[in-house]
C-alpha cells in the first residue's frame, strides 16, 4: 500500500511513495501545522527560520501542497511545541 500523501497519483514534492509516515491528507496535515503555528504565536517566516526552510515551504505545507521532509519533522515538532507523532496525527 502506498502513501496517502499523493496528488493525482504522484507523490507530493519532498516525499516518496515508500516508507512514508504521515497518515493524513495534505489538507488535514497543513491545517494542523497552521493551527499549531498560530497557537504558538509564530508567523510563517518565524516557523521557516526555526525549521531551516523557507516561508514558501511553510505556506505549501499549510495549503496542503507538500509535506515536510522527514528530516524536517523533528524541527517542526520542536518549534511548534509538540511531538512528531502528534504532527502526524498519531495521538
Amino acid at each position: 500500500m502506498g502513501c496517502r500523501h499523493v496528488l493525482e497519483g504522484k507523490p507530493l514534492r519532498g516525499m516518496s511513495d515508500k516508507g512514508c509516515r504521515v497518515s493524513d491528507t495534505p489538507a488535514t496535515f497543513g491545517a494542523r501545522i497552521r493551527e499549531l503555528r498560530e497557537a504558538a504565536g509564530m508567523s510563517p517566516k518565524q516557523l521557516a527560520w526555526h525549521t531551516g526552510t523557507t516561508t514558501s515551504a511553510v505556506y505549501a505545507w499549510e495549503r496542503g501542497l507538500r509535506f515536510p521532509r522527514d528530516a524536517t519533522l523533528p524541527l517542526l515538532a520542536q518549534a511548534l511545541r509538540t511531538t512528531v507523532e502528534a504532527l502526524e496525527g498519531e495521538t
